[in-house]
This record gives C-alpha cells, sequence and structure tokens, in this order.
C-alpha cells in the first residue's frame, strides 16, 4: 500500500480529477477539476477546471498544468501517478515527453493521497433548509450566482439554483440579518 513517507518531496506527483461530481453550472455547463499533488507533502501544486465532457486534459492543458506545478518546486517529478480508471492517453504522451514516468495505479491505492483534498473540495459551508442572507451583486446574478454568508460568516458565490427566494415577515427580517 502507498503512503507519503515514501516518498521526497517532488519525487513523484500524483494527476487526479479533485472533483467527486461534476461541477454544474446553468450557462457553461458541466466542468471536472483536475490536479497534480506531490506525493510526499499532499500540496496541490495546481489545477485545472475542463469540460466534463472531456475524458482527460488535452495535451496543451495538461501541459500547462504541469508548467503551473512546476514553478512551485523548479523541477518536474521522476514519476506521474495516474489513476488506472482514467482515461490518461495524452496526459501519458505529454508526460512521457517531458522525460516523467508514469505509473497507472488504481485510485484505491491514492485515497490516501487524495481524499482529504477531494473532501475539502467538496465541502460546502451550508445547512439544508435553513434561511441565508444574500447580498445584492448584480454581477454575480448575471452570471447565475447569489453571494450569500455562509455558515463561516463570511459571503460567497453558490449557484443560485441551490437557493430559494423567500420573502420574510419584517420580525424575521431583523433576526436573520448578517452582523457585520
Amino acid at each position: 500500500m502507498l503512503h507519503p513517507k515514501q516518498f521526497e518531496v517532488n519525487e513523484t506527483w500524483i494527476a487526479f480529477r479533485l472533483n467527486n461530481a461534476p461541477i454544474q453550472t446553468e450557462l457553461d455547463g458541466d466542468f471536472n477539476c483536475i490536479a497534480l499533488m506531490d506525493a510526499a507533502s499532499c500540496f496541490i501544486l495546481s489545477s485545472k477546471i475542463i469540460p466534463a465532457a472531456a475524458a482527460e486534459p488535452t495535451r496543451a492543458q495538461f501541459r500547462r498544468l504541469l508548467k503551473d506545478a512546476k514553478r512551485h518546486k523548479q523541477q518536474l517529478p521522476r514519476t506521474l501517478f495516474v489513476p488506472r480508471e482514467y482515461v490518461a492517453d495524452r496526459v501519458t504522451l505529454e508526460a512521457t515527453q517531458q522525460g516523467i514516468e508514469v505509473v497507472r495505479v488504481p485510485e484505491s491505492e491514492l485515497l490516501i493521497f487524495i481524499g482529504e483534498a477531494r473532501e475539502g473540495f467538496g465541502e460546502v459551508s451550508l445547512e439544508r433548509r435553513k434561511i441565508y442572507v444574500a447580498l445584492p451583486d448584480t454581477k454575480a446574478e448575471r452570471t447565475g450566482y447569489l453571494r450569500i454568508i455562509d455558515e463561516s460568516g463570511e459571503d460567497y458565490l453558490y449557484p443560485a439554483q441551490r437557493f430559494v427566494a423567500a420573502e420574510l415577515p419584517v420580525s424575521t427580517r431583523r433576526v436573520a440579518q448578517p452582523h457585520r
């Protein structure tokens, strides 16, 4: 079984899909977030959003992902782990061309590295069936988002389709106002 302690920093990177399910947008379709992680530190070196309809990043997208990751470490790794379950022909071709050995590994063996990052990527600071305050943000609304004050007390953009507008009585509105 693989473990981060088996590796030196920058010796091996992992290419994987950060999200469990496609990121859905109303205007532009669904997307996946492809990431490169250092196997020793479990640090995400770079990530790229690609259309979910694409089986894998293009060679140019993966080249950019490698270039962005290289900025952190000043060199490329010797080895790249790629989940066996992924289509990775272009990724393999580009990595091999850059002198990186590609090793296909069952995703289950990579969960010790990528599990926490994936879990964190999917966490949302919202509770179901709770009333949240939406702040005015016309630019966000034009793109299908609302600026919501979430459980952290900070305002973030969330897909508007996740919310239902409700007109509240004045007494309830006073209680629901954010304290800033």
